[in-house]
């Protein structure tokens, strides 16, 4: 089992108490040399389940340094940056791509899901989606002129929904990268009242923030979720992995994706059959695919999560 920041406080007492060794002069601080080593240790054992090879750096680092001697601001310098590494990896943190997340995956069943490159970090890719949604022209037009349309239209895609028991008005509904909450206002507009968005900006009361790769909802919470951005995903099997967690047993996704036109030039990923991205689901089932015509979006894909966890 990975120790998390609980492993934290164990040494700090260790930390204080050598402070005090620091303060009391050079002679104290040397005496207790073993002591401090020891506790670097323990920082560099836990950091080592997390990070393996830079762990195995540090603690090389810290059995040359103590065979080299005991000079106090060599221990001292050797705890600090020890301790400061071992902090760092307790604190939450996104990954750029790396050979470990493929930039291409290909479904068995034919057909591909592509990660566009570019992005030279996690916050690089923050910044290009919210150049996007923070645009004051799209944003003005979001809730002017086609507001009424979308939320028409959404209004139809969710009827159709109810009227093949996917969806139903007791239905605790998400709406994940809804933008202004058009989708939300469409959810409500048919009965289904207990509905909320999220997205990287808040849109007060429909939409509330969230990164869809760590949505800000405890396990198990909705009935139903519906997404129009997979494209915009730049971790795809985060994106899945986070509908699944945060959905009921038995609750139902819906996404709709585009599969016979490239998506804008926001998107982070391109999908060339359904194959990869039912794959994606561990948990759910498949319960129909059918062609739409959804705001450049070309295909609905309807899941239903398993209502007893696969093993």
């Amino acid at each position: 089992m990975c120790p998390s920041a609980a492993s934290l406080p164990a040494v700090l007492p260790f930390i204080n108490e050598i402070d005090g060794w620091e303060n009391a002069g050079g002679s104290a601080f040397v005496d207790h040399a073993e002591a401090i080593i020891s506790v670097a240790n323990e920082c560099l054992l836990i950091a080592l389940k997390l990070e393996p090879k830079p762990a195995y750096v540090w603690a090389n680092l810290a059995s040359a340094c103590y065979m080299i001697g005991d000079h106090p601001f060599i221990l001292s310098l050797l705890l600090s940056l020890t301790v400061l590494f071992f902090i760092a990896l307790q604190t939450p943190h996104h990954r750029k791509t790396t050979a470990q997340q493929p930039d291409t995956i290909t479904s068995k069943s034919g057909g591909g899901l592509s990660i566009r490159p570019g992005y030279s970090s996690y916050d690089e890719y923050i910044q290009r989606q919210l150049n996007k949604t923070l645009n004051p022209k799209l944003r003005k037009i979001w809730t002017t002129r086609d507001w009424e349309r979308k939320v028409r239209v959404f209004a139809q895609f969710f009827e159709s929904l109810k009227r093949r028991n996917l969806l139903f008005n007791d239905s605790k509904a998400l709406s994940i990268g809804a933008r202004v909450g058009q989708e939300v206002s469409a959810l409500k507009s048919i009965g289904v009242n207990d509905s909320i968005g999220i997205d990287l900006v808040p849109y007060p009361p429909l939409v509330v923030k969230g990164d869809f790769h760590a949505q800000p909802f405890m396990n198990d919470t909705f009935d139903f979720e519906f997404s129009n951005v997979f494209d915009h995903a730049l971790y795809p099997w985060k994106f899945v992995g986070e509908i699944e967690r945060t959905l009921k047993p038995g609750g139902v996704c819906v996404i709709h994706v585009a599969l016979s036109r490239r998506a804008d030039k926001y998107s982070a990923n391109d999908l060339y059959s359904v194959g990869p991205l039912v794959e994606l689901f561990k948990d759910s089932k498949v319960v129909e695919v059918r062609k739409v015509d959804g705001f450049g979006l070309d295909t609905e894909v309807v899941f239903r999560k398993n209502k007893s966890r696969n093993i």
